[in-house]
């Protein structure tokens, strides 16, 4: 285990010593991160409707500073949970589409933006069968639409 020290944002290699003076003939990648740069947003997508619950990864909050997410122009509370990431419902949106989420927090926007895309509701209008035992196992076929095969269970 080892700190890494400060420096400016960047992608690094990362090489170990033995001895403090030969470094290994093999490295990895080490990517620094300015203070409010978003890294992931889980799930990226959902519902014109809104109500999905998103969470924001890597962008270090104190849990007692105000955050907020901000999708396109709707802003929405943010709670944090962990140094490191920050829980939001997403707001309903007029249409589907890509908009950019970041966080605006006490010290202004976020550096960074990750897309978040609202989809068209889906609709079941039959399912086949309709009944099943409490077993489980049935095959349940479903007919409807605006199913997206990425987010299909």
């Amino acid at each position: 285990t080892c700190v890494a020290p400060s420096r400016g944002a960047g992608t690094v290699s990362v090489r170990v010593s033995v001895n403090g003076v030969d470094g290994s003939s093999e490295s990895a990648w080490f990517m620094y991160t300015s203070v409010g740069d978003i890294m992931t947003v889980t799930p990226s997508v959902g519902p014109v409707g809104g109500q999905t619950v998103v969470t924001v990864s890597g962008i270090t909050v104190r849990d007692d500073s105000p955050v907020r997410c901000v999708f396109g122009a709707e802003s929405v509370f943010a709670e944090a949970h962990g140094a490191s990431s920050v829980v939001c419902v997403a707001p309903a949106a007029s249409s589907p589409g890509k908009v950019s989420l970041r966080l605006a927090l006490e010290s202004g926007m976020t550096a960074s933006e990750v897309a978040y895309e609202y989809l068209e509701n889906s609709r079941v209008a039959l399912l086949m069968p309709s009944r099943g035992s409490v077993t489980g196992g049935t095959v349940v076929s479903v007919t409807g639409s605006n199913f997206r095969e990425a987010g299909l269970r």
